[in-house]
């Protein structure tokens, strides 16, 4: 938590949350999540009555696992957003073996942009299915003509002469150029996306 980074991304965090509710019509704020249970899941101990009846049932197998993506805010959970699906049972003991961008953007698109109120601020963490980069600033192993290209398309002020490190160099100047996919989506329907502080440091404040 005391990495510069971090404390940055929090400090960042909370002064868009203030922001927004210092606004005179607040952004309706949804905070989005991803959770999984095993069908036979319980608790190993309990209250229970003295002849069985009543209390716990215990079971030595874990049975299909399920994932469960939900999103929700003050006023409750965001009806029809609810997504549950059964996933393999894999060697990970959560559901991140099961979720992949496509799932979730799916989901993003279909059951929760229709069902929230226009401008809402959309809260996400920083899963890698919810970070698939659209606009990716360029690596070492990228070719200079495709690095050119990047260049052009961002409208970016370069040299073709000059060497590809040097190209590269000017890419990182412009990393904020980067943008995640479902940032966009979110762009594009009216809403704004907020990202939590990396290692998920702070929830609702």
């Amino acid at each position: 938590m005391k990495r510069k980074d971090v404390a940055a991304a929090r400090k960042e965090y909370l002064r868009e949350i203030n922001n927004n509710r210092a606004r005179s019509h607040p952004r309706l704020v949804i905070f989005l999540d991803e959770t999984w249970i095993n069908q036979d899941i319980c608790v190993e101990r309990c209250w229970t009555d003295p002849d069985g009846t009543a209390g716990a049932e215990l079971k030595t197998r874990r049975g299909a696992r399920f994932s469960i993506v939900h999103a929700g805010g003050h006023q409750g959970f965001i009806p029809e957003a609810l997504l549950m699906f059964q996933s393999k049972n894999g060697s990970e003991a959560d559901y991140h073996g099961a979720m992949d961008h496509q799932r979730f953007k799916i989901w993003f698109q279909e059951q929760l942009l229709p069902n929230i109120s226009e401008g809402s601020l959309i809260v996400l963490d920083n899963a890698p299915y919810q970070s698939k980069i659209f606009c990716k600033v360029p690596t070492t192993s990228i070719r200079k003509d495709a690095l050119l290209q990047w260049l052009a398309s961002n409208n970016i002020s370069h040299d073709p002469s000059t060497t590809k490190l040097q190209l590269l160099q000017i890419c990182k100047k412009h990393k904020s150029k980067q943008q995640y996919d479902i940032d966009q989506i979110a762009v594009r329907h009216g809403h704004r996306v907020l990202r939590l502080p990396p290692y998920h440091c702070m929830l609702n404040p």
